[in-house]
This record gives structure tokens, C-alpha cells and sequence, in this order.
């Protein structure tokens, strides 16, 4: 359905200043502020007709933490509209009540984690993020190995477009696919 090219550039995906291009690869700097989380997210230059059933899979590879006792958090935004972030399902680290719950998640935008899965350990190395939305389902798949489930409707209808979200993690995104189920 879409494979994004970044070889001459952004090649128009829309989104926060912190996203970048170089050589063939996005780039976030997770500099986004905490106060304003749509500063986190990248969209990517397509537009689904009318389908509920797509999986989505990136390369990203997290560089760095750069902020270790605050929310920390990458990964691919779907459902996505002009007002309406949608879900998002990735990786991240919340600090809830002075633990720092870590691992795989789905959340709908702006609310608790769904999760996180504490036996996903995040590290250095490029890992293979997917994610199946299939009517209200959504599923995330990290190396291909099941993380996280999660049903809910609440934005099934906000948008058709999907991209990329992080805060406080320097990233660096190889691949970015939307495939029909």
C-alpha cells in the first residue's frame, strides 16, 4: 500500500521539528517538550480510503534515553486525523507513583498505557516494530514476536493516516511500510 522513501529527503511527511532526514533515514532528536506531545509526532504522506484492516512495520533503532525519570516513549501512531492522534503502540518507560514501569504498550492518545508488557527490555540494537490494526484491534510485534493486545474503538473512525511518534529518545528509523491485511 505505501513504503516511505526518505533517499532525497523527507519526501513530504509532515510533523514535528525534531524529526529529521539524513542519508536515507529519519531521524528524531526526542527533544520534544513534555508539555506539548503534539511536538512528538511525524505524518506520514499517505491517506487510507475507507480500510480498518492494515499492519504497519518500521525499523527504528533507539539510540539514546535522554530522559531516564520522566515519560519516555517511541513508536507508530495510526488512526491518525487533523485533531485526533489516535493510538499509538511502541516502546517506552513511565514513572508512575516512583516506579518506572518499562516495556511494550498500546495507548490511546493522552491516556494510560495499556500495558506496559514488562518482559519487552529495550536496547541499542534496530528492532522490527509492527503493528496490525484490524477493526477495533490493534496488536504490536516487535521481531516478530507478540507484545501487546489491546481492543478499542475509541478513535476506529478519527483518521486515515498513520506515522511515527517519540519523546525522549534519539531515534533512528530505517523503514517505514503499510501493508492491507
Amino acid at each position: 500500500m505505501y513504503q516511505a522513501d526518505w533517499s532525497q529527503g523527507l519526501n513530504n511527511w509532515n510533523g514535528a521539528s525534531e524529526w529529521q532526514w539524513n542519508a536515507g533515514q529519519l531521524l528524531s532528536d526526542g527533544s520534544a517538550s513534555q508539555d506539548d506531545p503534539s511536538q512528538t509526532l511525524i505524518v506520514a504522506p499517505y491517506f487510507f480510503e475507507a480500510t480498518y484492516n492494515y499492519a504497519i512495520e518500521a525499523r527504528i533503532q533507539a539510540i539514546k534515553l535522554l530522559t531516564p525519570n520522566k515519560d519516555a516513549y517511541f513508536g507508530i501512531a495510526l488512526r491518525v486525523s487533523t485533531d485526533v492522534f489516535g493510538d499509538v503502540a511502541g516502546v517506552g518507560r513511565f514513572p508512575f507513583g516512583g516506579t518506572i514501569y518499562a516495556g511494550a504498550f498500546i495507548f490511546t492518545f493522552l491516556q494510560d498505557p495499556h500495558g506496559p508488557n514488562a518482559t519487552y527490555s529495550l536496547d541499542t540494537e534496530p528492532h522490527l516494530y509492527r503493528v496490525e490494526a484490524k477493526e477495533k484491534t490493534v496488536k504490536l510485534f516487535i521481531d516478530t514476536v507478540p507484545q501487546w493486545e489491546q481492543a478499542d474503538d475509541t478513535y476506529l473512525n478519527a483518521g486515515e493516516k498513520v506515522g511515527l511518534i517519540n519523546l525522549g529518545y534519539q531515534l533512528k528509523v530505517s523503514s517505514f511500510t503499510v501493508f492491507s491485511l
